[in-house]
């Protein structure tokens, strides 16, 4: 789905001026803004699988902005993106993949949404733990789909300096 904000069922909630959203920060053009953004905790997309009565849809949709220079297009489409920016809040909960377990296993931790998109990991790894990113590392999160249906954001690779 491709849509302006007066053409979605149901409507969409504000946009942020494009003055607000994250900066390359570097190159030729820091401050300009990243071309394609992901929206996390999206009632956009609720919104669209609710009236559409999608709601595992197969691949995974997601809800993006689509940003020109100072034009903002709303977007629904696969989720399978890798630039992301959460649009709720600065502190999120993330699942952080715990090692030497045996199985898959997650352990819900707080992080910081960082200007680069990137989340930094608070709190305190418990004893007798190994979590995959220690606490104060800056990560990579990505939605993930688990076996329930449910959807939720997780570590995913550790991000340095440069990135």
């Amino acid at each position: 789905m491709l849509s302006s904000e007066e053409e979605c069922p149901g409507g969409f909630v504000p946009a942020p001026a494009v003055q607000s959203l994250p900066k390359l920060e570097r190159g030729a053009n820091p401050t300009w803004t990243f071309p394609l953004l992901q929206l996390y905790d999206s009632e956009v997309l609720s919104q669209y699988q609710m009236i559409f009565h999608q709601r595992a849809p197969n691949p995974p949709l997601a809800h993006f902005f689509l940003v020109s220079m100072h034009n903002l297009l709303h977007v629904i489409a696969s989720a399978d993106v890798h630039a992301a920016w959460n649009t709720r809040k600065e502190a999120a909960e993330i699942l952080m993949p715990l090692l030497n377990e045996g199985t898959d296993c997650w352990r819900p931790v707080s992080a910081k949404l960082c200007e680069d998109g990137g989340y930094e990991i608070q709190g305190i790894m418990p004893a007798g733990e190994e979590w995959q990113f220690a606490p104060g590392k800056r990560v990579r999160c990505q939605e993930k789909r688990f076996a329930d249906g449910s959807t939720r954001l997780v570590a995913l690779a550790l991000l340095t300096d440069g990135q």
